[in-house]
C-alpha cells in the first residue's frame, strides 16, 4: 500500500531523514519549489492547511541547506557552501544563518571584501526594511573576517593542518599576503547649506579628483559611488579605512556664495587618525576647477614622496589631465545627465539624454557630456529603441568626445565597446589599451574593459580586472553592474554572475543582465531558479533569441564564448532562431546552423 501512495514529498521526507549528504542532496534535487506552486481553491481551510504544510516543507529544506553548509565549510569546499547559501537566501532572504555562512564562504574563497560588503548590504537592508540590526553572531562573522580570523582556502596548508583546526588557530599558520599598494579614498566633499546646485557640484569635483587620483599607477583609488555611503554622516576616517582596505581619506567642504566659492580638503593617515596636510582656498567660483586641479597637484606631490609608489608626476597629471568645463551651468546639466545613467531606468536614461544635450547646447566643447550621452544612446536598447539607430548615436558622440579631448579615458572606452560590438576587436583593444595607460585604476573604465576583453577572448584577464574593480567600487553602480557582469559569465564564473546580477535592482536590470541571469542558472542546473528567471525575461524581451543577439551586439572573437552562449541557451530552454521579422532589418546577417531551413522571405 505505500508504495502506492509514495509521491515526491514522502520521497523528500524520507531523504531528509536520512541525514547523509547523499541523501540531503538528492531531496533537495526533488525540492524544485513550494508545494503546489499556484495552486489555489476557494475553500479556506484547505487553503490553510496547504500554507502550512508549504512552510513545513521549507523550512526542512532550509534545515538541510545549513546542514550542506556547515558540512561544506568542514570540507574546506567553500564554492559549495557559497551555493548553498545563495539557495538558502532564494528560499528566505532574511535567513541570517544563510547569510553567516555565505560570508563565510566568500572569505574562504578569498574574496574578503566581498565579504564584508555582503554584510554591510546585509545590515542595511534589515534596518530599512525591518527596522533590526542583524544578530550578534552575524556581527561576531564579521568582525572574524574583518580581522583575517577566516582563512582562504588557497592559503591554507594542506600538509600539516587538521581540518577540525577553527578559523583562529588557522590565522597562526597563514602565509604572509604579498604586498597590497595604498589605497585611497575621496568622500563625498560637503555642500555647506542647501543649494541643491552646490551639492551636485561638490560631487562632481569630488569625482574629479578621483578621476585624476586614478592616474597613479601605483595607488589603488576607491570609485565615487562606494565613498558616496559616506555622504551626509560622521566620519571616522579611521574607520573608512578599514570599511575600504585604505591608507588615505580625503575629505573637504564646499561652500558658494555671492559669486565666491570657499573650498577646504585636508587628507589623514587613515591607520591613526593624524592629519597629513590641509588647506583651504577662497576664490571666484569660476576658479572652482583651478581649484580641483591644485588638491590634485598636493596629494601628487604628498602621495608621491609617501606611497612610493606613484609612477606619474604633477606635470604629467597636469598635461593629461581631462579638459576642464567652462560653463557651470553646462556642467550642471552633465551631472544631471549621470546621474539618469546611474539610476538606469527607462525614465532616467530619458531625463539623462535630455540634460546631456542641453549641456551640449551650452558648452559645444564639454567632451564628457558627449560621453555621458553616448552610453545613455546605447542603453536606450535596453528599453526597447532600435538597436543600430542606438549604436550610431553612441559611436557619433564617443568619437566627437575624443576629437574635443584625447585624455578623456572614459571617451576611449566608450569607443572600445561600440568598435566591440561591430567585431572591430583589434581596434577596441587599442582604445582599452590607451584607456588603462591614462587612468590604471578608474573604476569605470576598468568595468569597461573587463567586459569587452571577455568579448574579445580574453576571458582570464577581463575577470581579474572584474575582480579588482568590484574591491575599487564595492557598492558599484546599477550601469556598471549591468557591464561588468559579462567578464565573469565568459569566464564561466556563473556563481560571480548572480551575486553581480542580484544586486541589481529589478527596475534597472538591463537586458544582458537578465539573460546572463537566466543562463547561468541554467548551466549551474539550478531549474526553478532558471525557470523563474525566464519567464521574468521573456515578459519584458517576448522577441528575445541567440540568433538576433549574435547579429547585434554579442559578438565574440572567438568560438568558445559564442558556444557558451548557445549552451546557455538551450540549457534555459530560450529561443535560438531569430523570427523573419527580427531579420529583416539587419543588412548582412549570420544564421545558425539550426535555424538554416528558417529563411526569411522577403
Amino acid at each position: 500500500m505505500k508504495e502506492e501512495l509514495d509521491c515526491d514529498v514522502i520521497q523528500f521526507l524520507n531523504l531528509v531523514e536520512s541525514g547523509d549528504s547523499n541523501g540531503l542532496e538528492q531531496s533537495l534535487a526533488l525540492y524544485e519549489d513550494d508545494l503546489l506552486p499556484g495552486f489555489s481553491v476557494t475553500e479556506k481551510s484547505f487553503m490553510d492547511w496547504l500554507s502550512t504544510e508549504r512552510a513545513r516543507l521549507r523550512e526542512f529544506a532550509l534545515g538541510v541547506l545549513e546542514t550542506l553548509m556547515i558540512r561544506a565549510a568542514h570540507d574546506l569546499t567553500p564554492e559549495r557552501q557559497f551555493e548553498y547559501a545563495q539557495r538558502a537566501l532564494s528560499l528566505d532572504p532574511y535567513r541570517e544563518e544563510a547569510h553567516r555562512q555565505l560570508i563565510r564562504a566568500l572569505a574562504s574563497m578569498g574574496r574578503r571584501n566581498d565579504a564584508l560588503m555582503h554584510y554591510q548590504q546585509l545590515k542595511k537592508t534589515f534596518q530599512n526594511e525591518l527596522g533590526v540590526e542583524p544578530d550578534p553572531a552575524t556581527r561576531v562573522v564579521e568582525e572574524e573576517v574583518r580581522a583575517g580570523g577566516i582563512e582562504s582556502v588557497s592559503s591554507i596548508s594542506h600538509t600539516n593542518l587538521d581540518r577540525s583546526t577553527s578559523g583562529k588557530d588557522r590565522a597562526h599558520v597563514r602565509q604572509s599576503s604579498s604586498a597590497i599598494k595604498p589605497g585611497i579614498a575621496v568622500l563625498p566633499f560637503e555642500s555647506l547649506g542647501n543649494d541643491t546646485k552646490t551639492s551636485r557640484l561638490a560631487d562632481g569635483i569630488t569625482e574629479d579628483i578621483i578621476t585624476d587620483l586614478s592616474r597613479f599607477r601605483g595607488l589603488d583609488v576607491i570609485a565615487r559611488n562606494s565613498t558616496a555611503t559616506y555622504k551626509a554622516k560622521p566620519i571616522d576616517a579611521r574607520q573608512v579605512g578599514e570599511d575600504l582596505n585604505v591608507s588615505y581619506v580625503l575629505m573637504g567642504t564646499i561652500q558658494r556664495q555671492g559669486g565666491q566659492v570657499r573650498v577646504t580638503a585636508q587628507l589623514i593617515d587613515s591607520s591613526t587618525g593624524t592629519t597629513l596636510w590641509s588647506d583651504r582656498w577662497d576664490r571666484p567660483d569660476t576658479d572652482i576647477f583651478a581649484i580641483q586641479t591644485e588638491v590634485g597637484a598636493r596629494l601628487a606631490t604628498t602621495l608621491g614622496g609617501m606611497a612610493g609608489s606613484a609612477a606619474i608626476t604633477v606635470e604629467e597629471m597636469q598635461k593629461a589631465r581631462r579638459r576642464p568645463p567652462e560653463n557651470l551651468t553646462a556642467y550642471d546639466y552633465y551631472l544631471l545627465a549621470n546621474q539618469g545613467r546611474t539610476v538606469f531606468t527607462d525614465e532616467s536614461i530619458s531625463a539623462g539624454i535630455e540634460a546631456a544635450t542641453k549641456a551640449i547646447e551650452l558648452e559645444p566643447t564639454l567632451g564628457r557630456a558627449y560621453v555621458a550621452r553616448a552610453w545613455l544612446n546605447y542603453i536606450t536598447v535596453h528599453q526597447g529603441a532600435d538597436f543600430e539607430t542606438a549604436m550610431q548615436a553612441m559611436e557619433a558622440d564617443a568619437r566627437q568626445a575624443l576629437s574635443l579631448d584625447p585624455y578623456d579615458a572614459e571617451a576611449r572606452v566608450a569607443l572600445a565597446f561600440y568598435l566591440s560590438g561591430r567585431a572591430r576587436f583589434e581596434e577596441s583593444e587599442a582604445q582599452i589599451e590607451a584607456a588603462l595607460q591614462a587612468n590604471p585604476t578608474n573604476a569605470q573604465v576598468l568595468v569597461v574593459s573587463a567586459a569587452m576583453l571577455a568579448w574579445g577572448g580574453k576571458t582570464e584577464v577581463a575577470a581579474d580586472m572584474a575582480d579588482k574593480v568590484l574591491r575599487l567600487d564595492p557598492w558599484m553602480t546599477s550601469e556598471n553592474l549591468n557591464c561588468v557582469k559579462d567578464a565573469y559569465f565568459l569566464s564561466q564564473r556563473f556563481d560571480d554572475v548572480i551575486s553581480v546580477v542580484s544586486r541589481i535592482p529589478l527596475e534597472a536590470r538591463g537586458r544582458g543582465a537578465r539573460i546572463m541571469l537566466t543562463l547561468s542558472y541554467a548551466l549551474l542546473n539550478r531549474e526553478a531558479e532558471a525557470a523563474r528567471a525566464r519567464t521574468e525575461l521573456l515578459v519584458r524581451y517576448p522577441k528575445i533569441s541567440a540568433e538576433l543577439l549574435l547579429n547585434q551586439d554579442w559578438i565574440c572573437a572567438r568560438r568558445e564564448e559564442e558556444e557558451l552562449l548557445l549552451a546557455g541557451f538551450r540549457a534555459a530552454g530560450l529561443p535560438l532562431c531569430a523570427s523573419e521579422a527580427d531579420l529583416a532589418n539587419i543588412e548582412s546577417f549570420r544564421r545558425l546552423p539550426e535555424c538554416q531551413s528558417r529563411l526569411p522571405e522577403f
